[in-house]
């Protein structure tokens, strides 16, 4: 245990999480953020029942916080399959696949 994956909605929402903060925050925190989500994803991989259970969105997935999103995941052999990362004022239902 201890690898993450990303799906493809995720790689999609980092990417969109570092283009916002490269234009409201400059380069350096943008930078600095991801990498913060990255860490918290290998964090995630190693101890992967940190986060809170969020079954009620789909069965087995796990929600943890980080700043102001929320990463969404699932638990697996090898660690974690992290499914999306949203902003948390974002409604995670409506937007959990799309």
């Amino acid at each position: 245990m201890g690898a993450y994956k990303l799906s493809e909605l995720c790689d999609k929402d980092i990417g969109g999480i570092y283009e916002y903060g490269i234009e409201q925050f400059g380069l350096k925190q943008a930078k600095d953020y991801i990498l913060g989500l990255h860490a918290s994803f290998e964090l995630l991989a190693k101890q992967n029942f940190m986060g809170l259970d969020a079954s009620e969105l789909i069965p087995e997935l796990r929600r943890f916080s980080f700043k102001s999103h929320m990463i969404l995941y699932f638990t697996t052999d090898y660690g974690a399959f992290v499914v999306r990362v949203l902003h948390q004022s974002m409604d995670y239902q409506r937007h959990i696949l799309k």
